[in-house]
């Protein structure tokens, strides 16, 4: 029971993360960034370690969007 607790625990939080999701498969999608009135934010999948797919960073509400999107579809599972 130990083992299956471990895996289904959330990650630490970083210091800038603004919003996660837990995608289909149980992993989390990460959105970090400085906050609303910024325009540096990214996205980040820690099941199959997929990000945001343009390579600058962009508005929280934008970003917001690819990240949910992702998690609806995502089936990784955590790997710890």
């Amino acid at each position: 029971m130990s083992a299956l607790r471990t895996a289904l625990a959330e990650p630490e939080r970083p210091k800038d993360l603004q919003i996660r999701f837990i995608a289909l498969g149980g992993s989390y999608v990460d959105v970090i960034g400085p906050g609303h009135s910024s325009d540096k934010h990214r996205w980040t999948c820690r099941g199959c370690q997929e990000t945001s797919d343009r390579p600058e960073q962009d508005c929280l509400f934008r970003i917001r969007r690819g990240a949910n999107d992702h998690a609806n579809l995502c089936r990784a599972i955590p790997l710890t």
